[in-house]
């Protein structure tokens, strides 16, 4: 399985980095990068070329952004020429994070990651509301 790489604004990636190592331990396939706020696109991905020369894996990497039409995901899709293999999503989650470590231990499809990435999200007052019900039954 390919390395993953999660580009976000801020530390948020990091930050999601972190909680899945606290659920799953920590691991060395994932990398994040964040834009900070007194940063351009250009830096961004001048930060993302030099994480790629220090970890040439990641240019066949699973790569994640935080938001469809956001400058890190912006800068990923134009970078997407020079790195035809990556597989690039939006939408990043601890969900896709911790099904993409499973999903190494398990060796399965990542196209399985986008979908566990969905199903993590769940309106959890229905949730409950349907649990009630079917204990009431």
């Amino acid at each position: 399985m390919r390395d993953l790489l999660i580009v976000t604004h801020g530390k948020f990636g990091e930050e999601l980095s972190r909680s899945a190592a606290m659920i799953v331990g920590e691991n060395e396939a994932i990398h994040a990068i964040g834009l900070m706020p007194e940063e351009g696109p250009a830096d961004l991905q001048q930060k993302i070329e030099r994480l790629i020369e220090q970890r040439p894996t990641l240019k066949d990497a699973l790569v994640l952004a935080d938001l469809l039409g956001g400058t890190p995901c912006n800068v990923l899709l134009k970078m997407m020429d020079d790195y035809p293999n990556w597989a690039v999503y939006s939408g990043v989650n601890l969900s896709m994070i911790l099904s993409f470590v499973n999903q190494q231990f398990l060796e399965s499809a990542e196209d399985r990651i986008m979908v566990d990435g969905k199903e993590g999200i769940v309106d959890i007052r229905a949730l409950k509301t349907d649990l009630l019900m079917d204990e009431d039954e």
